[in-house]
């Protein structure tokens, strides 16, 4: 059974910029599908039309607002489009035909409108149906009011139409499949993927894994200012004058910090950067991958600890392992102080070099 399209699915995963855009474009296609219909009306309040133009316009407007209204509640409220809206839209003005012949130019334009929006909202298929719909409701409509020279005029709109409805449905199926194919490549990535466009520059769009590892919800990450406000206080003013400069320059960063996490963790983060310009060498884009390092900066502390600790002993501590070119050989790892002492070497010294070396060195 057919459904109708989910816009608001699109952002699971996603860059919020291209959910958030899409579900714009919706809003501003429903209010300018409310604006045909009241076009439709007035254009109906003309004398010309016939002796009940007034009826007309007044159908028109009692039905027809209603109805893009209703369509505009529903996707409001549920982030779908309706499947009923390309078949309503199809059928209202072949009705308004039946009620006012004079209409069918006008009519016609504003069912082709109607199919191009189906096309776009739903896919080729349901673009083409909605075209099919319209031409057979329209001859039906002028052949009871016996319409004079109706047949060209509806098999070009027929032919226009699904024309339109095949190229705008194709190109948004495309787009559909590539922003899905986008998500599952972002969404599989064990890293935060984030883009910053020039034009919004407070403003950044990662994917689902910042989320995931952060705990703050999708649309916080959008809010101005939000990620640097969320930066360890002690980190964000380095943080922001290195990442102004490479912005500036044009170049590329690799840069660490730290960033609270919703709960309450410090988070690690290493983020690599790269700056797009354009032909003037201006930013136009900042993109990169922030990759979660808590694990391995715990891990080095931890290891700076222990051999603080094992510096701080008052006895001779050597680490040794077998020398991988001669097995009856030992190569020193690490010498705390008072072991370096003993062999006669500064610390760090005889780290690398062979036992049998350092003590056969000339003291």
């Amino acid at each position: 059974m057919w459904r109708g399209t989910d816009l608001a699915s699109d952002q699971s995963g996603s860059w919020q910029d291209a959910a958030l855009d899409q579900l714009q474009v919706w809003r501003r296609n429903l209010a300018i599908h409310t604006g045909l219909v009241l076009l439709l009306a007035l254009v109906a309040l003309i004398p010309a039309v016939g002796e009940e133009h007034l009826q007309v316009a007044a159908y028109i407007a009692l039905v027809g607002v209603p109805w893009s209204v209703g369509m505009q509640w529903w996707f409001e409220r549920t982030g779908r489009l309706p499947l009923l809206l390309p078949f309503g839209d199809a059928l209202l003005p072949c009705i308004v035909v039946m009620l006012a012949p004079q209409l069918l130019a006008p009519s016609l334009v504003v069912l082709t409108a109607a199919c191009a929006v189906a096309a776009m909202g739903y896919g080729a298929r349901i673009g083409l149906l909605t075209a099919m719909t319209g031409t057979i409701g329209m001859g039906l409509a002028a052949l009871s009011n016996d319409i004079s020279g109706w047949g060209v005029a509806i098999v070009i709109y027929g032919m226009t139409s699904g024309a339109i409805a095949f190229a705008l449905g194709t190109m948004s199926e495309s787009e559909r499949d590539l922003r899905r194919r986008h998500v599952e490549l972002t969404s599989g990535i064990d890293a935060i993927v984030w883009e910053q466009v020039e034009a919004k520059p407070n403003r950044l769009y990662v994917n689902q894994r910042a989320t995931d590892l952060l705990g703050y919800p999708a649309a916080a990450f959008l809010e101005p200012g939000f990620w640097r406000s969320k930066v360890h206080p002690d980190d964000v003013d380095e943080v922001r004058r290195r990442y102004r400069d490479a912005v500036r320059r044009g170049q590329n960063l690799e840069v660490d910090y730290r960033l609270v996490a919703a709960d309450g963790r410090i988070v690690h983060l290493q983020d690599r950067m790269r700056v797009e310009v354009d032909e003037l060498g201006r930013p136009v884009h900042v993109r990169g991958v922030m990759v979660d390092v808590t694990g391995r900066r715990e891990a080095e502390a931890q290891a700076r600890r222990y051999l603080d600790l094992v510096d701080s002993i008052q006895l001779a501590l050597v680490v040794l392992t077998p020398d991988p070119t001669d097995p009856e050989s030992l190569v020193v790892v690490d010498a705390n102080p008072e072991a370096a002492a003993v062999l006669s070497t500064r610390p760090g010294e005889s780290s690398g070099r062979t036992l049998h070396d350092i003590v056969a060195a000339p003291g």
